[in-house]
């Protein structure tokens, strides 16, 4: 017992120390115009409180402008822990506690446990997405040459997988996603289907974190910021278009072939999943395929009232088409917050 107090000592003497001498902020390099044109941007965004989720969570603050830098004071808030590994490395802290991490699901793989601790991430992949039956297997998702793989989570290759096989076919795509969060899947679609156009609709304060990943991975790519799009008479003839949650107004009817969400639509209240629906129905073609994956019931707090929100209670309806309805295995073994996938082809009246 002593010796286990003592070694619990050890680890958090060593922390405080690497604590001590680690460095948080980190810096992206960016042309002088993609520069100036996101500190524009972040000068003119008004952040909407959304639901509790994100109150907290003003990632904007994190950010400020030097020579031709972005300076980032701390990863953003909300996004995965890979984020500044696309940029920079970590700092010795962040080594240690990744490595203390790896240790704990080494020991727990030799015990034969490959769940919540033990979970490996290249073993459940393998698993579920085999090397003759998949586009993204293990052997190719980080190793292709003449390809930026700075996407270090493997859910954005995981999702790429359940919807290639519907779109491989389709000639010229107009891409909508809900959420990109870092922009991870938009960069896989963008060089890896026949996208013609993308637009992504996020919160004010996180739209700079995608654009730095988008535009660090397609630097001679065009796109427009929210605070440049004038109205909705405006011609949008960008490969990228970033648009905030108040701006939905200026997406296209009968537009876009595929719109996609994961796991955003479980971070807001029911009233803002039925606009997106109702915006969906009009933005989308006909034949269109929307892919959700979703918690199956989320507790949220909006205005400081409790709201369940469950898959099962989005507003579908009897005319929608489902070609897949099931409980997604992305995050079976790993832990307790199964999620639904549903991909279907949306009732429009377009």
């Amino acid at each position: 017992m002593k010796v286990f107090f003592k070694k619990q000592k050890v680890e958090l003497m060593i922390k405080k120390i690497l604590k001590k001498i680690s460095k948080d902020k980190f810096s992206i390099k960016l042309s002088p115009e993609n520069l100036k044109r996101l500190e524009n941007y972040c000068k003119s965004a008004k952040i909407i409180n959304k639901s509790d989720h994100w109150d907290k969570r003003n990632n904007l603050q994190l950010l400020s402008f030097e020579n031709d830098r972005v300076i980032l004071s701390n990863k953003p808030s909300g996004f995965d822990n890979f984020y500044k590994l696309k940029f920079t490395k970590l700092n010795p802290y962040e080594k240690y506690s990744s490595y203390i991490t790896l240790v704990k699901k080494f020991i727990s793989n030799l015990v034969g446990n490959y769940r919540g601790v033990g979970f490996c991430d290249i073993r459940h992949f393998d698993k579920h997405w085999p090397k003759n039956k998949s586009f993204f297997h293990t052997g190719n998702m980080f190793y292709k040459k003449n390809y930026i793989y700075n996407i270090k989570k493997f859910s954005s290759f995981w999702h790429f997988n359940e919807i290639y096989n519907i779109i491989k076919d389709r000639d010229i795509l107009n891409y909508l996603e809900i959420g990109p969060g870092s922009g991870d899947l938009m960069t896989i679609i963008k060089n890896h289907s026949k996208v013609k156009q993308i637009f992504s609709v996020d919160l004010a304060q996180n739209i700079p974190f995608c654009f730095m990943n988008i535009i660090t991975n397609f630097p001679n790519s065009t796109y427009l910021l929210p605070n440049e799009i004038n109205n909705e008479y405006q011609k949008i003839d960008a490969e990228f278009v970033f648009l905030d949650t108040e701006n939905t107004n200026l997406l296209p009817n009968n537009y876009f072939d595929i719109a996609v969400n994961t796991a955003s639509l479980g971070e807001m209240n029911y009233v803002e999943i039925k606009k997106y629906f109702t915006c969906l129905r009009s933005c989308l073609k006909k034949n269109n395929i929307f892919y959700n994956v979703n918690r199956v019931e989320k507790k949220m707090i909006y205005n400081s009232n409790l709201e369940y929100l469950r898959f099962s209670e989005y507003p579908y309806n009897k005319a929608d088409k489902d070609f897949k309805y099931e409980i997604c295995n992305i995050n079976i073994e790993k832990n307790v917050n199964n999620a639904f996938i549903k991909i279907t082809n949306l009732y429009t009246d377009n």
